[in-house]
């Protein structure tokens, strides 16, 4: 007898907390602003599929996915994929606004060169044909040879330093820039700078690689300007000094994919070289947007293969929200007739089964739209 009222109340307290923790629960994802993630064909976004432009190995590829599903992580993009069809690789973005950005991060194969600066020029209305031929040398008055720079420290001098100017080069502004496929970190190249069309730099081969790095990093200096700082590995650490030093006051370009992304004077307020430490930065016109771009190609690794895109699409969400609009509709047509028929059948039974139906659709609502919340992928 005495178990029955006990019984009872257990059963009405667990009934209780279970209300309370599924309607909790929705309550506290709806305040938050949470919902369940889309897929491509319903929320939009970008699906790029790439091939390789050479013939590449089974392990190649599989690596080529690591490293791409890497860099879209590093960009927070959260909900997309790549996978590998056949020895093409495909990249499904959900709800991406950025498609370009995107693009140029994760489709760049990160050849991260450090080559000296022998001269600069600009661009030519009409440019040349490219031939093959060999760069002709820098005229002296245009060398930018620390002779010819003459840095000279100066702690009054905005810069922290001064120097004299070095015109470009007119001779080379019909020459067309390097392209890719002659791209090669043992000749002398003629490359374009990021984020200037007119300004291009004549440079030296290739005397440091991107495999010198251990890691990198976007980050804001001081004066608020986006910069990359990176550290070296143990040899890479003793190759930079070596570098630095044979470059001292002079300008050293890093190179990602045939571009320049900055082209800093080496220890320019310093009156002698010293050693680096393992570390340092790169410095630039960098956006924030640029600067973890960089960071994420430097910190991930290149690709052990050149890839090209195939297709590009561009997913728009308004024909994939038109079906799941219409899809709820009709679910929600459907199960209103089922409950309307529960209740009249069953009576009160059938308003526990409605209860029933309500706290498992707020519990599986909330614990869904926090899964997509907090999953990467």
């Amino acid at each position: 007898m005495a178990s029955g009222p006990a019984s009872k109340r257990s059963l009405v307290v667990a009934l209780c907390a279970t209300l309370l923790l599924s309607f909790g629960s929705l309550t506290l994802t709806l305040a938050l602003g949470w919902a369940p993630k889309l897929g491509l064909d319903l929320a939009g976004g970008l699906s790029v599929v790439y091939k390789p432009t050479t013939q590449a190995s089974k392990a190649d590829l599989l690596q080529v996915v690591q490293i791409l599903s890497n860099r879209v992580n590093g960009l927070g993009v959260s909900g997309a994929s790549v996978n590998l069809q056949g020895t093409n690789v495909v990249v499904s973005v959900p709800g991406a606004t950025n498609a370009r950005e995107i693009l140029a991060s994760i489709g760049q194969t990160a050849q991260l060169l450090f080559r000296p600066v022998l001269c600069k020029t600009s661009t030519a209305t009409k440019l040349e044909p490219f031939t093959g031929a060999a760069l002709p040398p820098c005229g002296p008055q245009y060398s930018m040879a620390a002779s010819n720079l003459g840095v000279s420290p100066n702690p009054q001098s905005p810069d922290g330093y001064t120097m004299n100017p070095v015109q470009p080069d007119p001779s080379f502004s019909a020459f067309p820039s390097t392209p890719s496929s002659a791209d090669l970190a043992s000749q002398t190249v003629l490359l374009p700078s990021t984020g200037d069309t007119t300004e291009r730099y004549i440079l030296g081969p290739a005397q440091m690689t991107g495999t010198s790095l251990k890691n990198a990093i976007a980050q804001q200096d001081q004066a608020g300007a986006w910069i990359v700082s990176y550290n070296l590995t143990g040899a890479g650490s003793a190759l930079w000094d070596q570098v630095a030093y044979a470059n001292f006051h002079g300008l050293v370009a890093i190179e990602l994919d045939g571009v320049v992304q900055s082209a800093p004077i080496i220890q320019p307020g310093e009156s002698s070289p010293r050693s680096f430490g393992g570390s340092g930065q790169i410095s630039g016109s960098f956006t924030e947007s640029s600067a973890k771009n960089l960071a994420i190609a430097m910190q991930f690794g290149s690709l052990p293969v050149r890839l090209e895109p195939l297709t590009t699409q561009t997913v728009s969400p308004t024909l994939g929200r038109s079906a799941l609009v219409a899809g709820l509709g009709a679910g929600l047509a459907g199960l209103l007739i089922v409950l309307l028929y529960t209740i009249i059948y069953y009576r009160a039974l059938g308003l526990v089964i409605v209860l029933g139906l309500a706290v498992s659709a707020a519990a599986l609502f909330a614990i869904i739209s926090a899964l997509g919340k907090t999953a990467l992928a």
